[in-house]
């Protein structure tokens, strides 16, 4: 589906420098992203907001297969800094959704694509096992 997965091992780099779930995350690199509404094993301290964020794709070589899957990694990277200024170290019920930008004649869509992410910021009261 070329929706990027959060990396397991942000986890154990966080363990290992020292780092808890439980507080605000240094940088992008350490927020979770997930799609389930939780994450297995760790209480959510706190519900801080819904984030969003979204890119556009022209319609010639941004729409390959490539060209999405930089797409989501580029929203999904502007997500997690958004996440960060919220002080969260996750985001919940993440959702990719690609759709067609009108801008042609009558509305009619005009190649482009806008790629959209949305979940929920959260903190954790503990680290996940």
């Amino acid at each position: 589906d070329g929706a990027p997965e959060a990396p397991r091992e942000d986890a154990g780099r966080n363990a290992a420098r020292g780092l808890s779930f439980a507080d605000a995350p240094a940088g992008p690199g350490d927020v979770v992203l997930t799609t389930t509404p939780s994450v297995e094993n760790a209480s959510i301290k706190e519900y801080l907001g819904v984030v969003s964020g979204h890119v556009l794709i022209d319609g010639g070589d941004g729409s390959s297969p490539e060209g999405m899957r930089e797409a989501y990694r580029d929203v999904a990277e502007g997500l997690k800094e958004r996440a960060v200024r919220m002080r969260a170290n996750a985001v919940v019920g993440v959702r990719y959704e690609c759709a067609p930008v009108p801008g042609g004649p009558g509305g009619a869509p005009d190649g482009r694509q806008r790629v959209t992410c949305t979940g929920t910021a959260v903190r954790f009261a503990d680290d996940p096992p």
